[in-house]
């Protein structure tokens, strides 16, 4: 999560999502992984899943939607929808699998651009009921998986609310810019703001997409802040073109045959070791 756009939460989340299950990263084995779709751009269902499956996926109206609305099918942006609060959907209605191996795997829920619409479309007095779905939905999931990565929209919503409140963590990919500081204190306080009924979340600030060498002053200043400085993570993912390559579930670092692919690879393999080291 990041209320920043632009600053690679997709390419992280799918990345991490892919090596922690192929990989142990620090565990005693790689993890059974649900990586969920919760950004109505649908990128990282985009980077995982082939077109026609997703199309499919939404015709049928099993995407995140469901976990929000009990017909999401035939929503209209310009009425306001009733939302009951009937048990979540069975989980195994709703995944794809994506990815295996001979011990983890990664599950999915694919996102779909209508979710934007529950937003735009819903008065907040309807929003307890979606955080209570979405809860009641993790809740039931938690027990089936390693880890579950939601992949979060840059704004403030529902969606980024109901994420935090199920969450234990929250990874913070950012790029150290001029406008990074007042950014990353803004998304500070947005989780912290939590409320004190809430159990702690550990935020974790990853450096992505930083040039090679030494620390931009940008980057040294982040460090430096008494607020932002202990969020920091110690590695950081520099900037490969081979992130961006994931299309339908193919060539993700890890099937590429390129120049500079090994490096890739274990840069990221690095700073997601770091990550699972800080979960678990």
């Amino acid at each position: 999560m990041n209320m920043k756009g632009g600053v690679g939460k997709t390419t992280v989340a799918c990345h991490l999502a892919g090596l922690a299950a192929r990989e142990k990263l620090g565990r005693l084995s790689a993890s059974k992984v649900l990586l969920i779709d919760y950004d109505p751009q649908f990128n990282a269902s985009q980077a995982w899943m082939p077109i026609s499956t997703h199309l499919t996926r939404e015709s049928e109206g099993k995407t995140t939607l469901s976990i929000l609305m009990d017909d999401p099918r035939n929503v209209d942006p310009f009425s306001l929808h009733p939302i009951n609060h009937f048990p979540p959907p069975d989980f195994r209605d709703l995944i794809v699998r994506v990815a295996t191996n001979s011990v983890g795997h990664v599950d999915m829920i694919p996102s779909t651009l209508d979710l934007m619409y529950v937003a735009l479309g819903q008065p907040n007095k309807n929003n307890d009921i979606i955080k209570e779905r979405f809860t009641d939905f993790i809740r039931s999931v938690k027990p089936k998986y390693d880890l579950i990565i939601i992949d979060c929209h840059p704004a403030a919503s529902v969606f980024t609310q109901t994420s935090l409140s199920t969450s234990d963590h929250v990874v913070i990919p950012a790029r150290p810019d001029r406008f990074a500081v007042r950014g990353l204190a803004m998304m500070n306080r947005f989780i912290q703001g939590r409320g004190p009924q809430r159990s702690p979340i550990m935020a974790h600030i990853l450096f992505n997409d930083v040039p090679a060498g030494a620390a931009s002053d940008q980057e040294i200043a982040i460090r430096a802040d008494r607020q932002l400085g202990p969020l920091c993570l110690r590695e950081r993912i520099k900037h490969w073109s081979h992130l961006s390559k994931p299309s339908e579930g193919r060539n993700f670092v890890w099937d590429q045959k390129v120049a500079y692919r090994k490096a890739a690879l274990d840069n990221i393999r690095v700073a997601f070791t770091e990550i699972m080291g800080k979960i678990y």
